[in-house]
């Protein structure tokens, strides 16, 4: 047990330290997506919550209609 929190321990520290700088995060410009938006697929379908048997499953799915999927469709000609 005492490796285990060990290791993740280090593994939280290189994350944050040493991958940052060895692998940057690339940023792409705004100006290359050719789609980015982001839906509310429920909301979007018109998904009826009318139909569920129960309260509990009807304020379960309540909690979706504000879920949000993001879409972008980018191409990068860049070299790695």
């Amino acid at each position: 047990m005492f490796l285990k929190k060990t290791f993740l321990v280090y593994n939280r520290i290189r994350i944050r330290t040493i991958d940052r700088l060895i692998f940057p995060e690339y940023h792409i410009p705004q100006q290359d997506f050719l789609i980015n938006r982001k839906g509310y697929p429920i909301k979007e379908s018109n998904v009826s919550l009318d139909g569920l048997d129960t309260q509990e499953v009807r304020s379960f799915m309540q909690q979706w209609t504000t879920w949000t999927q993001d879409e972008y469709l980018v191409t990068l000609n860049q070299t790695c």
